[in-house]
């Protein structure tokens, strides 16, 4: 990967939707096209790019501005989109202007064919009032997300050394996510539950078959972290793929897991 690539936060908060309620962007009187669902798209950076080489400095999730100054009267741009779709970029925005009075037919074309966000501006904006704003609201969400993992880790961390029941950590696990949480054995055997809404009457109908699908499918519409302690096995921590904090719900689970998993070779030790 080349060294001068957009070094990229690792978790993105502002959607592409959002981005558009900004001021930074409204005075520069946007044109969208693109359709509902792409404006779902998170962004995670901003990069401005006056080429069509985006593969030499994008790392996804960018949010891409450019004036068109370096596009040229032959730019191909359908390659240039499928580049941009691939590499992930959350959405491309074109001021017009001098370089580039109009959108190209072929640009805008090749956006909605490829289901790429093309935001135009029709007023001057200082791409560095966009890319300020953009990092601040970022990096503020990172800080956010930082104190809020040192408080759950400190939670469970709390828990683990008053060795609290398993029960208490479930409980708790389940009202930080705010959704059902399922610890299950090796087996995927249904072993503990908690949770802060009432659950349908048929949620934990075939458990066990359901949950080996989901296994061998990769997991999808859930979230699972292992609970193991000194090597050994318990089983797994499960909750819905929509499950939310703002530490990150794998940050959630993983500090509960721990905590159980603590708990349960507690008792093992006893038993044993």
């Amino acid at each position: 990967m080349p060294a001068n690539r957009t070094d990229c936060p690792g978790n993105a908060i502002l959607t592409v939707e959002q981005l558009l309620q900004l001021p930074c962007m409204l005075i520069g009187s946007p044109q969208v096209i693109a359709d509902a669902p792409s404006l779902k798209r998170h962004i995670g950076w901003a990069h401005v790019l006056e080429n069509l080489n985006p593969a030499a400095y994008l790392r996804g999730q960018e949010l891409v501005l450019t004036t068109g100054i370096g596009w040229g009267a032959q730019a191909e741009f359908e390659p240039f989109v499928a580049e941009l779709v691939e590499l992930r970029a959350a959405a491309l925005v074109v001021e017009l202007g001098a370089h580039c009075p109009e959108a190209p037919a072929g640009l805008v074309r090749a956006c909605k064919e490829q289901r790429l966000p093309l935001i135009l501006l029709h007023e001057p904006v200082a791409f560095v009032e966009i890319t300020e704003t953009l990092h601040q609201l970022l990096f503020s969400a990172q800080t956010r997300r930082i104190e809020a993992g040192g408080e759950v880790t400190e939670h469970f961390t709390g828990l683990m050394q008053l060795g609290a029941p398993a029960e208490k950590v479930l409980n708790d696990c389940a009202r930080f996510l705010g959704c059902p949480v399922v610890f299950e054995d090796s087996g995927y055997n249904l072993r503990r539950y908690a949770s802060t809404v009432e659950l349908p009457t048929d949620f934990f109908d075939h458990w066990q078959d359901r949950s080996r699908t989901l296994h061998l499918m990769g997991n999808t519409a859930r979230q699972v972290t292992p609970v193991q302690i000194h090597g050994k096995n318990f089983g797994s921590l499960i909750a819905p793929g929509s499950a939310s904090h703002p530490a990150g719900s794998l940050h959630v689970l993983t500090m509960a897991a721990i905590a159980l998993g603590t708990e349960l070779l507690r008792l093992f030790r006893i038993e044993g």
